[in-house]
């Protein structure tokens, strides 16, 4: 009887890897194998027009993207850094504004809002970048449009160095502010009511309830959007190459957008392979950093 249920079980463990197998074969060659070519590339001398070749340099690609003769690499962390910022404030602070919501019993039609939101972080980033490209076309344009019928001079967000920047983080904001709604409603529906209501029988008021309670309730939910919204964010390409390209004067060039252009413009895959495993370590720091910062809230997930 043993022995039957000892074939069983293994017969069903080889069963579930058959079915396992080709989405761990796509993963191994559409992810693992890939990365481990980036990395491989960032110490060696390689180029576009030679790809097969290339002899090991250690560092010196690293060296020569950190020792530009011009200052681009540190205007595309510094860019890198505000547009991933102001994304994630924008995301985490809306996301959770719309969640305490449309958490509340008296609104109606919660679900038809909550798929609503979700809409924009399911498109696809090119049709979002050209979506909101015409949004902000200084003469076609929906927001200047809006503008002249409040009497207000039309902007050129896109093309403007003081506003392009702006333009991009608001764009972000409306594409991924559906993901911290969603992980925020989880958070709230985890909430006891019975907390809440013996709160507000004791005198609290609805702040009260939110920056003493809900709050401090929710920071292991608030901790996932900043990890997955500082990893999107700072990897993003789709949509800020199709709104901006980088411009105006490399106004919105970020990191994953000047390792394109190392790479693939001007051929350097050595050079623009090095970006890519900075980009990764900060992106590893980061996240390290935030479940230093919060490490009771971390186990807690």
């Amino acid at each position: 009887m043993q022995v039957a249920f000892r074939r069983s079980r293994r017969w069903a463990g080889f069963t579930a890897f058959l079915f396992l197998l080709p989405s761990l074969l796509l993963i191994l060659i559409f992810q693992i194998y890939p990365f481990i070519k980036g990395v491989e590339y960032a110490f060696r001398d390689i180029e576009l027009v030679r790809p097969t070749e290339g002899e090991f340099v250690g560092l010196r690609n690293f060296i020569i993207v950190l020792r530009s003769t011009t200052p681009r690499f540190w205007t595309v962390v510094f860019n890198s850094m505000v547009f991933t910022a102001g994304s994630i404030a924008g995301q985490i602070g809306l996301g959770l504004f719309f969640a305490i919501l449309l958490h509340q019993r008296w609104v109606k039609g919660r679900n038809v809002f909550r798929s609503i939101f979700l809409i924009p972080w399911v498109i696809a980033g090119v049709i979002v970048g050209y979506t909101w490209r015409f949004v902000y076309d200084p003469r076609a344009g929906l927001l200047n449009r809006f503008l002249i019928a409040l009497g207000i001079m039309p902007t050129p967000w896109l093309i403007s160095p003081r506003t392009v920047m702006i333009a991009a983080i608001v764009t972000n904001i409306w594409r991924g502010v559906g993901f911290d709604l969603l992980v925020q409603l989880a958070g709230l529906q985890s909430i006891d009511l019975d907390l809440l209501d013996a709160a507000a029988v004791d005198g609290a008021s609805g702040t009260q309830l939110i920056y003493y309670i809900v709050l401090p309730l929710l920071k292991p939910f608030l901790l996932i959007s900043l990890i997955v919204d500082t990893i999107a964010t700072l990897n993003l390409f789709d949509l800020i190459f199709i709104l901006t390209g980088g411009g105006p004067m490399y106004r919105t060039e970020v990191m994953s957008l000047y390792m394109y252009h190392l790479a693939f413009d001007q051929g350097y895959l050595g050079r623009g392979s090095a970006v890519s495993v900075i980009l990764l370590l900060i992106t590893l720091g980061l996240v390290m950093l935030y479940i230093f910062l919060f490490e009771e809230e971390a186990a807690r997930v």
